[in-house]
């Protein structure tokens, strides 16, 4: 929290016009998992150091953000859920057992036969299928790892740790994006204390979404992530990411806030680069941390 803010977080300087995203959130009746989307504004911090000045400038001059894989975010467990099996003989889970078998033979080419799949069932017992779940805890990884992409954000511009651990101590520099639904999709992260599990038998969407890209532990909470979550190639008419990287659309990018302890040279350089290609964003110098009571951000 920043020095002298609320339990809220930092007070907003009116003067500032803080745009934040707008949250909606829905809960799925049939196993209270709750998913928080978001639209509106987003905010992207970034270090300014070794390549990461050209990042800023590739945003700038050509709309485009990296999108990294899950193997390189800075949270180990990311993306990593703990497979588990619960056991057969309660009620009902044998049934679900067996839904979660058929799903899985489906794949196959040929299409097992009946007869072959009753023999797989029938091979089944819980020693087997907890040496499943943990076979699946290690596979699964590298297969997401391939095939999806996430850009992490957040909402406020006044964001002290982020200023601080992502911006270098106020020395980097945050976009602000505005995103519409129509473009991509928005996920709240929540921050929970216990390790991220999810049942072999598990065949809710939202419930796979939430555990495996939507949660992280409580050291994280600071950071008050949304995040993009991609896939590699994509979907239905969703967001095209090309060479790790997602194209944006004019006006996305719409303010950038500069870190008051930047570089003079690296401010030269991106407003130079702001004029020729995006004069209409929104500019700020951004203060904060000591001897500052709270994070401010005034527009030039």
């Amino acid at each position: 929290m920043v020095p002298g803010s609320s339990p809220g977080g930092p007070t907003r300087n009116e003067n500032t016009n803080l745009r934040v995203g707008i949250f909606l959130s829905i809960v799925i009746a049939m196993d209270q998992t709750k998913i928080t989307f978001g639209r509106g504004y987003f905010h992207k911090y970034k270090s300014l150091a070794g390549n990461n000045l050209n990042h800023a400038l590739e945003i700038i001059e050509a709309l485009v953000i990296y999108c990294p894989k899950p193997s390189e975010l800075n949270d180990e467990d990311e993306f990593r859920p703990i497979f588990t099996a619960s056991k057969l003989s309660e009620e009902g889970y044998r049934s679900e057992i067996e839904k979660w078998v058929r799903r899985c033979l489906s794949t196959r080419n040929p299409m097992p036969t009946e007869e072959q799949i009753q023999l797989e069932l029938n091979a089944l017992d819980q020693e087997k299928l907890d040496a499943i779940a943990l076979e699946l805890s290690k596979q699964f990884y590298g297969d997401v790892d391939k095939k999806h992409r996430v850009i992490s954000m957040t909402t406020s511009p006044h964001n002290h740790h982020l200023w601080f651990e992502y911006a270098k101590d106020y020395s980097g520099i945050c976009f602000e994006f505005r995103f519409s639904p129509r473009f991509t999709t928005m996920y709240k992260v929540d921050y929970v204390n216990q390790p991220k599990t999810l049942d072999l038998a598990s065949n809710e969407d939202f419930d796979q979404l939430k555990v495996v890209a939507l949660t992280k532990n409580l050291k994280w909470a600071d950071e008050e992530e949304f995040r993009m979550v991609l896939s590699v190639p994509s979907i239905d008419d969703g967001p095209v990411v090309m060479n790790n990287k997602l194209q944006l659309l004019p006006n996305m990018l719409t303010s950038i806030y500069f870190g008051f302890k930047m570089d003079p040279n690296h401010l030269q350089v991106l407003l130079s680069s702001i004029m020729r290609a995006v004069p209409h964003v929104r500019r700020f110098i951004v203060y904060g941390g000591i001897p500052y009571k709270d994070v401010i951000a005034v527009r030039f």
